[in-house]
């Protein structure tokens, strides 16, 4: 099937135009939704302390227990 080359660009160009007006389209935030985002950023900020404290601890107790089992093998 013979497709003239214009016609191949034209459709590539079309395709291309679409997809940045998605783009455009879904990147405009409404005040609404900003106000939303910026309320959830006490409890983002509550989860990210939490999450950092159980990764200390976690850290702590692992090298405890490395601690631990160096004391029971008998090396130092």
């Amino acid at each position: 099937m013979f497709v003239p080359f214009g016609t191949h660009l034209n459709s590539k160009r079309n395709i291309v135009q679409q997809k940045s007006r998605k783009s455009v389209a879904t990147a405009a935030l409404s005040p609404m939704e900003i106000s939303q985002i910026a309320d959830a950023a006490t409890e983002i900020g509550d989860v990210a302390t939490t999450l950092f404290g159980c990764t200390l601890i976690g850290l702590a107790l692992g090298f405890v227990l490395l601690r631990v089992e160096s004391t029971v093998e008998g090396t130092d």
